[in-house]
Parts: C-alpha cells; sequence; structure tokens
C-alpha cells in the first residue's frame, strides 16, 4: 500500500538533495582570459616554453634573447615557481574547508543472539511471587545478516555554522520488517563565538592574500632577475670593451718599443728609454692576461645566471653602448615607486592579514552560544518502496550557552594579534622609507653619473689630443722621452676605460631606477630589449 508524501518528507529530502547536490551548484565560474601586458606577464611569470621558441644558445646573443632564456631556465627562478605552485594547493585547502565533504560506508553484520523472549514462552502471573514471569520454552537461537548502507555528509556554511546529514539504508534476513531507513538532519550556528561571514572566511581570505603575496614575490624575483641579466650583460660588453682597449694599449707599447730600439741603435735615446718602454710593453701584457682571465669568469656566471651549463657557448651580440640621457622628475618617480612597489604591495597585504587575525582573535574572546536543530526518523517495511516516509520522524531546537572560566589563552591570542598588527604597521612604514631611499639614492647615481660622463668624454678628447702630439714629438723632434710617450698612452688608456667603465655605469643604473620605481615586468623587459615582446 502507497503512502502519500507530506510537505515534511518533501522537504526533509529536499534538502538532502541540496546539501549532496552543492558541490556543483557552488563552484566558481572561469575567469575570461585577458590579453595584452597581462597575458604577457603570466607567460613570463610560469616560463612558459613559447618565450625561447627560435632562440638558440648561439655566441651572439642579443640581451633580449638573454632576457628570455633567463626567464624560461634560470633555476632559482624554477624553485620560486615551485614555491607559487605550493601556495596554490594551500589555497586550495582551505576552499575545501567549504566544500561538502563526507563517507559512504557498507557495512555487513552477522547477528547470532537468543531473544530476551523466547519463542513459544508465556508471560503469566506468579501468585507466590506476586510479579509476572515468562514460563520456560525451548529457545531458538537468531541468525540474522545485516547489511547497512551509509552516508555522512556535512557541510560548513558561510555564516560559521555546519550542516550534516546522515542517511542511512539497511537489510535484514530475520526482522519483520526486512528493509529500514534512517535519516538525521542536523544544524549548528554560532551566534556569538564563531559567528558571521567575515570571521567564518577569515582563513581562506587570509589564504588568497598569502597567495596573492607569493605571485607578486614571483613577480618581484623576476623583476630581479630582469635586471641581474640586463646588468649582466653590460659588465659582460664593459669586460669585452675594456679587454680590446687594453689590446690596443699593447700594441702602442710594442710599437712604442720599436721605435725605441730603432732611435737606441742610431744613438739618439739612451738604454734608459728602450727600458721603459719594455716595462710598459709587460704591464700592458699582465694586464690583458687579468683582463683575458676575468672576461672568461664574467662569461661563466653569466650562462650560469641564464640557467645555461658553464661550459655552453652563449656569449652576447652587442660591441658598443650608446649614451641616451634624460631629464629624471624624482618627486613623480616616488609617487609612482609608493603606488607600484610590489615590496610595499605585499607589506599591505600583510597588514590585512594581521586585521583579520585581530578580528578572529576578537571574536574568540567571546562566549559559545549556539543554536542548533535536528530531525531525525527510523521506518521500516517488508516493501522498500515504502520506507521512506519521514513523517514519524522527531524534531529538537535548542540552544547551548558556554562561558570559559579561569582560560586566558583567547586574550592572550587577541594581545598577541594586536601586537603583530603593531608591527606590520611599523614594517609598512619603514618599507615605504626604504622605497623612498632607494628612488633618492638611483636618482642622485644617474645624475652623478651623467655629470661625470660630460667631464670623462672631455678627458678622452683631451688625452686622444695630448697622446697625439706627444707621438709627433717623440717620432720627428726627439723632443719627448719614452717616459713621457708611455705616460702618455697610459693617459689616454685610462682615460677611456674610465669613460667605458662610466658608460656602463651609467645603464646599470638606468635598470637600477627601474626596479627601484617599481616598473612592471613586461615594461621592464620591453626597456631592456628595445622592443616589444611578441
Amino acid at each position: 500500500m502507497n503512502r502519500e508524501r507530506s510537505p515534511l518528507s518533501v522537504a526533509a529530502w529536499g534538502l538532502l538533495f541540496a546539501l549532496v547536490s552543492a558541490p556543483a551548484l557552488a563552484q566558481p565560474v572561469a575567469e575570461e582570459g585577458t590579453g595584452g601586458s597581462e597575458s604577457f606577464r603570466r607567460a613570463i611569470l610560469w616560463g612558459e616554453l613559447w618565450l625561447v621558441r627560435g632562440v638558440t644558445e648561439s655566441e651572439q646573443l642579443s640581451l633580449e634573447e638573454c632576457l628570455r632564456i633567463a626567464i624560461v631556465h634560470n633555476l632559482s627562478i624554477q624553485n620560486r615557481r615551485e614555491d607559487l605552485l605550493s601556495s596554490h594547493e594551500d589555497l586550495r585547502t582551505f576552499r575545501n574547508f567549504f566544500d561538502v565533504k563526507g563517507q559512504l560506508s557498507l557495512q555487513h553484520d552477522q547477528d547470532v543472539r537468543t531473544p530476551v523472549i523466547e519463542q513459544g514462552s508465556m508471560v503469566v502471573f506468579d501468585p507466590v511471587l506476586q510479579e509476572n514471569v515468562t514460563t520456560a520454552a525451548e529457545s531458538d537461537v537468531i541468525d540474522d545478516d545485516v547489511t547497512t548502507l551509509g552516508l555522512n555528509l556535512s557541510k560548513q556554511l558561510g555564516t560559521g555554522g555546519t550542516i550534516s546529514v546522515q542517511p542511512s539504508l539497511w537489510e535484514s534476513d530475520f526482522q519483520q520488517n526486512q528493509w529500514g531507513t534512517a535519516l538525521i538532519l542536523s544544524v549548528n550556528q554560532p551566534l556569538l563565538d564563531g559567528f558571521g561571514h567575515t570571521v567564518a572566511t577569515a582563513d581562506l581570505e587570509s589564504a588568497r592574500l598569502a597567495l596573492e603575496q607569493s605571485e607578486n614575490s614571483l613577480d618581484g624575483a623576476m623583476r630581479s632577475l630582469v635586471a641581474e641579466v640586463a646588468s649582466g650583460y653590460y659588465n659582460l660588453l664593459r669586460s669585452e670593451l675594456l679587454l680590446d682597449e687594453t689590446e690596443q694599449a699593447l700594441k702602442r707599447s710594442r710599437d712604442l718599443l720599436r721605435a725605441a730600439k730603432i732611435r737606441r741603435e742610431e744613438g739618439e735615446v739612451a738604454q734608459l728609454d728602450v727600458l721603459q718602454a719594455e716595462l710598459l710593453v709587460a704591464r700592458n701584457e699582465n694586464t690583458l692576461i687579468s683582463g683575458r682571465n676575468q672576461l672568461r669568469s664574467s662569461q661563466v656566471d653569466f650562462r650560469v645566471l641564464l640557467g645555461l651549463a658553464p661550459d655552453s657557448s652563449a656569449g652576447i651580440a652587442s660591441t658598443k653602448v650608446s649614451l641616451v640621457t634624460s631629464e629624471l622628475d624624482l618627486d613623480a618617480l616616488l609617487s609612482y615607486a609608493l603606488d607600484h612597489r610590489l615590496d610595499l604591495i605585499n607589506q599591505e597585504l600583510s597588514l590585512e592579514q594581521s586585521r583579520l587575525s585581530l578580528l578572529k582573535a576578537r571574536n574568540q574572546r567571546l562566549p559559545d552560544l549556539d543554536l542548533y536543530a535536528s530531525y531525525s526518523f527510523v521506518d521500516g517495511n517488508d516493501d522498500l518502496e515504502e520506507v521512506w516516509d519521514v513523517d514519524q520522524g522527531s524534531i529538537a531546537v535548542g540552544a547551548v550557552f558556554r562561558l570559559p572560566l579561569g582560560d586566558v589563552s583567547d586574550d592572550v591570542n587577541y594581545q598577541k594579534a594586536l601586537i603583530s598588527r603593531q608591527k606590520t604597521e611599523t614594517s609598512l612604514e619603514e618599507a615605504r622609507r626604504q622605497v623612498t631611499s632607494d628612488v633618492d639614492k638611483a636618482v642622485r647615481n644617474i645624475r652623478t653619473l651623467q655629470s661625470q660622463l660630460e667631464v670623462l668624454k672631455k678627458n678622452v678628447e683631451i688625452a686622444e689630443e695630448t697622446f697625439r702630439l706627444s707621438q709627433l714629438s717623440y717620432e720627428v723632434g726627439g723632443l719627448i722621452s719614452s717616459f713621457d710617450l708611455s705616460s702618455a698612452q697610459d693617459d689616454l688608456t685610462s682615460a677611456r676605460t674610465d669613460y667605458v667603465s662610466a658608460l656602463i655605469d651609467y645603464k646599470v643604473a638606468l635598470i637600477q631606477l627601474d626596479l627601484a620605481r617599481g616598473l612592471d615586468l613586461v615594461s621592464m623587459i620591453e626597456t631592456q630589449a628595445g622592443s616589444p615582446l611578441r
């Protein structure tokens, strides 16, 4: 006989369905992909292989090719990416806190027992004992096979409460009702300690902020890598240019030595002039040996920085560096840096995390006041279709108040959260001052180098003219000694090397300014590459 379902029955099973289907209904909608510089930024952060498509480890790498190789192959950055993946997993753990979780169980029992009232016995009144007694009868042992299918589901609510459902179905071989069902549905909602969406999601939001910090840290490490690769590229170019200047100086000193020997044979100069020329040649040869070793070391270090094998043949393509100066607006640069420096942004995220920790600690100082409600029923029938009526169940509603006595742990945690927030605010202010100092220092360094370059360029012109006149005076008129000519040659070499070093220092200082002012990752790469990323 079929029984009509009541509204209570429909509502109970509807709630069970909603809880089971909640994960599918609550999945976040995927965000649409963004194009432009953001897509390049994501590709750079994760080192996508298309960045090095067509780039070979040749001896003539442009700065853009070096940057692309380092972005993909630098080992330190690869470890940073692994850390970011780990942070993604941490966030996934906290997100799972609000997912429906449960356990499906299947249990089989062999129940062998003797009934309390034996089969065939009778209950009669004993006038002597003045009580009901059971008459003796032959005992029958009950041998019952019971198979139970159970499901335990629970879900943490965004308000801080929990909801759980425990349905079960069993089959018995012996009992009068072969099929049975049971359902326990309960809801618990804190009203003081643990109440509210902000408190309930504090750990999840803190994990999201931590993930954002990890991504910013990777972005910052990538910016530092770009600056380091570009600086290493120019420093390697410095070594090559200085080595080339040393080779030219050695050639000039050998020319001077040949001229001194000829004039000594002709009796125009003393042996001292020849010795001084030989000393100059030896000094330049020693400088050349040292320069070649320095160049080799710089090449190996640069390949390691790129993430290549130290013994690879990779080198740089540039053979010269140009000077392009521009006016710098310190106030505009400071304002930009305070808005875009990732270390400042991460400190602000830490401040938000400390605010959440303080809010949660303040809430935990409240006493417990929980509102609960539950519904349960048990039904049985020989017909499987007739054991799903929940109208015979019971409903319970109540509240529980708990006030801890003598426990100071919650207050201690609150005071520590206050201190942590104060420390974070102090660290944020310290970071702002450091940013101001970094930008100011970078700007002053660039301005100093600009002034020095003007002076050094004039020094090169004067040294070149001095050497030309000294060489003419030595070779034609014999008006000066080889010592005077070698001094003029040393001055020329020093003037040229000083100018080249200052020029490289200026290029590196511009890179450091971009880093100090918080220029975004894509713009940093494009600035150094000299062209948009493709």
